[in-house]
């Protein structure tokens, strides 16, 4: 079958790269048409199709369909000003605070850096010039849809985006037994326990399946 073809080929990666484990998707004509997995997940655990991982920034893409989707539902504009409904206190005696708009955050052109330092959120250019990558402009926009609409991003996720593909393995935080199917990572030959969190991110550690995240980019495909 396609999926043991899948798992062997990924079986030489995890044997040949020491990478723990690897799960992949392969969509062909707009459709998931194998799933394979290889390695642990955890110490003497075999990775499963069931495993998730912390897929990092490609939580983004996930947040921004959630947001071009609720723009769609009329909610809001993606050149409404963020200010109208959330400011960030630390950059409230910015007038650039009032420039920011959805399209901005989503497109990393918010002048914000990365991440903010130990001192706070501050820009470092001027909104809607040059992209700059840009997590803090996704958690701006995903702060700015809960003030707007009462309800967090992943919330709206749920309505909009896992709900209705009937994604159940992807989600923004874990907490309890939930955690147990996360992959672990490991480095120089020891294991590291997974990265989740109690409160949701709109730029970073989005746990999913492979299969999961097939399915919602085989949804913004068509």
């Amino acid at each position: 079958s396609g999926d043991a073809d899948l798992d062997a080929t990924l079986s030489v990666i995890v044997r040949d790269t020491a990478v723990p484990s690897v799960s992949v998707a392969r969509i062909e004509d707009g459709r998931t048409v194998a799933v394979g997995v290889a390695g642990e997940r955890a110490a003497g655990q075999p990775a499963t199709r069931a495993t998730r991982y912390n897929v990092a920034s490609l939580t983004k893409p996930v947040a921004a369909e959630v947001v071009l989707r609720l723009a769609s539902e009329g909610r809001f504009s993606l050149d409404d000003r963020m200010a109208d409904a959330w400011v960030d206190p630390d950059i409230a005696g910015d007038p650039r605070h009032k420039l920011l708009t959805p399209r901005f955050a989503l497109a990393h052109q918010t002048g914000f850096p990365n991440w903010r330092g130990p001192s706070g959120l501050a820009f470092i250019a001027d909104p809607g010039g040059a992209p700059g990558y840009s997590g803090e402009g996704y958690e701006y926009v995903a702060h700015y849809v809960q003030a707007l609409t009462g309800a967090r991003l992943d919330q709206q996720a749920q309505r909009l985006v896992f709900g209705p593909l009937g994604l159940r393995a992807i989600a923004f935080t874990a907490t309890g037994t939930d955690a147990v199917d996360i992959a672990s990572s490991k480095r120089e030959g020891h294991w590291h326990a997974p990265v989740f969190r109690a409160r949701p991110s709109a730029a970073d550690d989005l746990l999913t399946t492979a299969e999961d995240y097939a399915r919602f980019l085989v949804s913004v495909m068509g």
